[in-house]
């Protein structure tokens, strides 16, 4: 059985308006340590980290939007004949709601810049990603982190547990 796996724990955001965190990366890390002990799962980290080594949350490493979708096309538009039985995304991160004339979510990416445009990954980008996937059986686990009421107020967004 080919089973896949991409898991993603961002601990760093560049904008002022989202603290930075300390456990994603940790939740990360445990999850893909226990898919590839017990889950016979080939497994992808986002950011990359060298398995079995502790990870350091004080060190901020980036994930960027164009990184993240990248890593999901590959995921779940897999190149050949080689399609998996079963593909996991587990993101731990911040999730973010814009509000405006229909509320959309994202997922937030460390290169957030809603004033210029940058939201994050839409869910409704993965969503149509996830319907044109040829994998027939797929798997989202979103652990989302609300932030304070600050960054509602200031970029009429709030942060959301989906």
């Amino acid at each position: 059985m080919n089973r896949q796996a991409l898991i993603v724990g961002i601990n760093t955001y560049d904008t002022q308006h989202l603290k930075n965190l300390t456990s994603p990366a940790k939740d990360a890390d445990a999850i893909a340590q226990l898919l590839i002990d017990r889950g016979n799962v080939e497994v992808r980290r986002l950011p990359a980290f060298t398995f079995n080594t502790p990870v350091d949350v004080t060190t901020p490493i980036r994930v960027t939007l164009t990184q993240l979708e990248a890593a999901l096309v590959q995921l779940l538009l897999p190149e050949g004949n080689t399609i998996p039985d079963t593909v996991l995304l587990y993101f731990s991160g911040y999730g973010l709601c814009k509000h405006q004339d229909r509320p959309t979510s994202f997922l937030a990416t460390s290169d957030i810049n809603p004033n210029r445009g940058n939201w994050g990954l839409s869910l409704s980008w993965l969503r149509n990603l996830l319907q044109q996937s040829p994998v027939r059986e797929q798997i989202i686990w979103l652990d989302c982190y609300c932030n304070d009421a600050g960054f509602d107020r200031e970029l009429g967004i709030q942060a959301s547990s989906f």
